[in-house]
C-alpha cells in the first residue's frame, strides 16, 4: 500500500483560544462527528472526552462546572483535591470528567451525556460561523476533479481528517480502529450512512483512483501521495504524481494502420467545441500503438497530451 501515515502531518491545533480558519474547520468536523457518534453510542470514557476537550477548548469548563454541581448534591469532600489538581493541570480535564461519573449514580449518566451533548452543539454551532477554510475549497476542487458524490467526499474527508491531525486520528482511528472492517459500525454513524451507501463509497470512484487503500492488515486509508492534493490541489506535487504531459511522438498519423476517413472523422469531432466532454476509445492489445496515435491526434490539432 501506497500509505505512509506517520511520516507527516499537518500542524495539530492544541486546545487554544486562538485557532485559524482550518483549525476551526477541523474542530467543527470533528465536533459533528462525535456529536453523531455519542447520540448512537454514549460513551463517555478517558478517550471520548479527551476529544470533546480538544473540540470544545476553554468550553470545557461548562462540563466541569456540571460535574461539579452533581457531586455537591452528594456532599463528599474527597472530591476537592481532584479539582484542585484539574485547576493547575487543565490537561486533567477528560481524566477527572471519567473518575468522577464512575462514583456518580447511574441515572446521572444519561443526564451528563444529554448535557455534554447540549454544549458540543453549541460549539458545532459557534465553529460554523468560521468563513470558508483552504481545506473546504481543495475539497471542493477535489470533488470537482474526481467527480465525486456527497457521501465520497465526506468519506474521503474523514478519511483525511483523521489521518492529518493527531487528536482525532488517536480517537478515531486508533481507539475506535474506524479504519478497520470492525469499526465500519462507528463510521456509518459518524457519517450517516447505511451499510449499503458505505459499501458504495468504498468501491466506488475513491478506490478506482486510488484515494483509498487497504494496508497490510486490510484496513482502510487514504494514500499518502493524496494527502499533498487534500492540501493544495493545484500544486505541481498532485500533477506530477497522478498525470504528466506527454512530448510529441513525432509519429506521423498516416503511418498507423487507421483508415483515413476514421481519422478524419476523430479530428472533426475533436476540433468542435461543444459544452460538455468528447470522448473517444480506442481499443486493441498492448503494443499497437494507441498511445501514439492519441499523440498523434493531439499533435495534430495542437492540444497538449497528459497520461494519467
Amino acid at each position: 500500500m501506497r500509505r505512509r501515515r506517520h511520516k507527516k502531518f499537518l500542524a495539530d491545533p492544541s486546545v487554544a483560544y486562538d485557532q485559524d480558519k482550518n483549525e476551526r474547520f477541523v474542530a467543527w468536523k470533528c465536533g459533528v462527528y462525535l456529536e453523531r457518534l455519542l447520540s448512537r453510542y454514549p460513551m463517555i470514557n478517558n478517550e471520548s472526552m479527551t476529544l470533546l476537550h480538544w473540540i470544545l477548548g476553554p468550553d470545557i469548563e461548562q462540563v466541569l462546572q456540571y460535574v461539579t454541581a452533581q457531586i455537591e448534591d452528594l456532599q463528599e469532600d474527597d472530591f476537592e483535591e481532584e479539582f484542585l489538581q484539574c485547576r493547575r493541570d487543565p490537561d486533567e480535564y477528560p481524566d477527572t470528567i471519567v473518575r468522577i461519573l464512575r462514583r456518580l449514580p447511574q441515572k446521572k449518566h444519561s443526564r451528563l451525556l444529554r448535557f455534554i451533548l447540549r454544549v458540543l452543539k453549541q460549539r458545532i454551532a459557534a465553529l460554523s460561523r468560521r468563513g470558508r477554510s483552504d481545506i473546504e475549497k481543495n475539497m471542493a476542487s477535489i470533488k470537482k476533479m474526481f467527480k465525486l458524490t456527497e457521501q465520497e467526499t465526506e468519506y474521503a474527508l474523514f478519511q483525511f481528517v483523521t489521518t492529518a491531525w493527531k487528536a482525532p486520528r488517536e480517537f478515531f482511528d486508533m481507539d475506535l480502529d474506524c479504519k478497520s472492517f470492525a469499526g465500519r459500525r462507528y463510521i456509518k454513524a459518524i457519517l450517516k450512512v447505511s451499510s449499503e451507501q458505505l459499501n458504495r463509497v468504498l468501491r466506488g470512484t475513491l478506490a478506482r483512483i486510488g484515494m483509498i487503500d487497504f494496508d497490510d492488515n486490510l484496513d482502510l486509508g487514504i494514500c499518502y501521495d493524496f494527502l499533498d492534493v487534500f492540501q493544495d490541489p493545484s500544486s505541481k506535487v498532485g500533477s506530477t504524481k497522478f498525470f504528466s504531459r506527454l512530448s510529441p511522438n513525432g509519429v506521423p498519423l498516416e503511418y498507423h494502420m487507421v483508415d483515413r476517413e476514421q481519422t478524419n472523422h476523430i479530428l472533426a469531432l475533436l476540433k468542435k467545441r461543444p459544452k460538455g466532454s468528447t470522448h473517444i476509445l480506442l481499443y486493441g492489445p498492448p503494443g499497437t500503438g494507441k498511445t501514439t496515435y492519441a499523440q498523434g491526434i493531439a499533435e495534430r490539432l495542437g492540444l497538449p497530451a497528459y497520461e494519467i
